[in-house]
């Protein structure tokens, strides 16, 4: 499954819809933990809100939490 992370603008309508960024999160490592197969597509800042999400509460086989996030703006090159 391929995600395109987005950032945490404020443009949510309510706090309730806010909560299902939590939910979507939820079902995407139930997803990664039965085997399922997960992509991020996360730019630069501020375009890796729920890849940061799901890396938090992310729990790998024989490693444990990863203490990783994305931040900041990576220019490419030529």
């Amino acid at each position: 499954m391929q995600l395109i992370s987005g950032d945490k603008s404020g443009k949510i309508p309510d706090e309730s819809a806010e909560n299902l960024v939590g939910q979507f999160i939820k079902c995407l490592l139930l997803f990664w933990k039965i085997g399922g197969s997960l992509v991020f597509w996360s730019d630069s800042d501020p375009l890796y809100y729920q890849t940061n999400l799901f890396l938090e509460y992310s729990d790998f086989p024989e490693v444990g939490r990863l203490k990783i996030k994305f931040k900041g703006n990576y220019l490419g090159c030529e």
